[in-house]
C-alpha cells in the first residue's frame, strides 16, 4: 500500500475487546526479567549526567543484534509525570531525534493499544516503520512498567510503499518512584530488517538506550507534558494526542459517564508559563463542567453527557 489509513477515532464506540493478553503477559514479563538482570551487560557509556548505556547478547538469540539499556535517575518528577512524556507520540518527536510519528490505530483500554510508528531514515537508508501493542500496567508502589512489541500485519497494516516494516521484540520502561524523584531504566531489541550492512546495524542499535539522557533533558528545560492526574477514571478515553506544532496543542478525546470527575495537570510554569486556553467540543459539550485553578483542570461530566462523545483541547494562548 502506498499510505497506512490510520482511523480517526480509534474507539469510536468504546474500547475494543484485546486480542493481544498472551503478548502482554509475555512482554511484561521480559521488561521486568531484563530491567532487573544485572549479569552479562557490557556498559557502553557513562556521562556526567549519570545515564549509563549498556549492552547484551540474549542466550539463545541467533541474531547478532544485541538487547540494549539505558539507566539513569532524574529529580523533581513522579514516575505518572515521566510516563506521560514518554508515552505520547508527540512529546517523543521532541526529545527523540530518530522517531518521526506515531499514531493509535485501535484502543483497547486508557493505556492499551494497537499503534504505528515511523522511525527517520537516512542517507540511502529507507525510514522503518512498526505496527505494535503497548501498555502500561501502574504498580502499588506507583512503579510503571510501559512496554511495547510488535504485533502481525493483517489486512489493514501491511507494508507501506518505501518503509521498511521494522520488528520490534520489545521496548520498554520501568520507572521507579525514589524519594526526590526517579529511577529509571529503558530497554530495547529491534530487528531493523532490510538489506543494512550488520555494522550499521549494531551503531544503529546501539545508540538507541541515550533517549533516556535526551528524554530527561527535555523534561528539565521543556517541562512537563497534560494529563490526567487519576491512575483510573470512568470514563473511555477515546484518544490522548500532543501537537508542539499546534500552539502545543492537548487533545483528550473521551467518551463520558456520567458523574466522572477528574482532574487534568497543566504545566504553567514553563510549558505554558504564557497562558493557555480550554476548549471543549462535541456533542457532550454543554454538560461539562470545567474548573480552572493553578497548574490544574477539574472536570466534572454531567448526566446529560452519559455516553456522549466530547473533546478537551489545550493550547498555547
Amino acid at each position: 500500500m502506498d499510505r497506512m489509513e490510520i482511523p480517526t477515532d480509534p474507539a469510536p464506540n468504546g474500547y475494543f475487546s484485546n486480542p493481544y493478553e498472551d503478548l502482554r503477559d509475555k512482554t511484561l514479563a521480559k521488561l521486568k526479567e531484563f530491567c532487573g538482570d544485572q549479569d552479562g551487560w557490557t556498559i557502553m557509556s557513562s556521562t556526567k549526567a549519570d545515564i549509563i548505556t549498556s549492552k547484551k547478547q540474549i542466550p539463545g538469540d541467533p541474531s547478532s543484534i544485541p538487547l540494549v539499556k539505558g539507566q539513569g535517575a532524574l529529580k523533581g518528577i513522579t514516575p505518572y509525570q515521566f510516563y506521560s512524556v514518554v508515552a505520547l507520540p508527540g512529546a517523543r518527536q521532541l526529545w527523540d531525534d530518530g522517531f518521526q510519528q506515531g499514531t493509535t490505530v485501535r484502543r483497547y483500554s486508557r493505556r492499551t493499544f494497537k499503534f504505528y510508528s515511523i522511525q527517520k531514515g537516512a542517507f540511502l537508508v529507507q525510514p522503518r516503520d512498526f505496527v505494535g501493542f503497548q501498555e502500561a500496567i501502574i504498580e502499588d508502589d506507583g512503579t510503571i512498567y510501559f512496554f511495547q512489541a510488535s504485533v502481525p500485519e493483517d489486512e489493514n497494516t501491511g507494508p507501506v510503499k518505501g518503509r521498511t516494516r521494522a520488528t520490534l521484540t520489545i521496548s520498554g520502561w520501568c520507572i521507579k518512584p525514589v524519594h526526590d524523584g526517579i529511577d529509571v531504566t529503558y530497554v530495547v531489541k529491534v530487528n531493523p530488517n532490510g538489506s543494512l550492512p550488520t555494522a550499521l546495524v549494531k551503531i544503529v542499535v546501539t545508540e538507541l538506550p541515550d533517549v533516556v539522557r535526551t528524554a530527561f533533558a527535555w523534561c528539565k528545560g521543556a517541562g512537563l507534558m497534560c494529563h490526567i492526574k487519576e491512575i483510573a477514571i470512568q470514563s473511555v478515553v477515546r484518544d490522548e494526542i500532543y501537537d508542539h506544532t499546534q500552539r502545543e496543542l492537548y487533545r483528550l478525546m473521551l467518551i463520558g459517564k456520567a458523574g466522572d470527575e477528574f482532574d487534568i495537570a497543566v504545566d504553567d510554569k514553563v510549558r505554558y508559563k504564557k497562558g493557555y486556553t480550554l476548549t471543549i467540543k462535541g456533542e457532550a459539550q454543554g454538560d461539562i463542567e470545567a474548573t480552572e485553578s493553578r497548574d490544574n483542570v477539574h472536570i466534572k461530566i454531567g448526566v446529560a453527557a452519559d455516553g456522549k462523545k466530547f473533546e478537551l483541547v489545550i493550547q498555547t494562548v
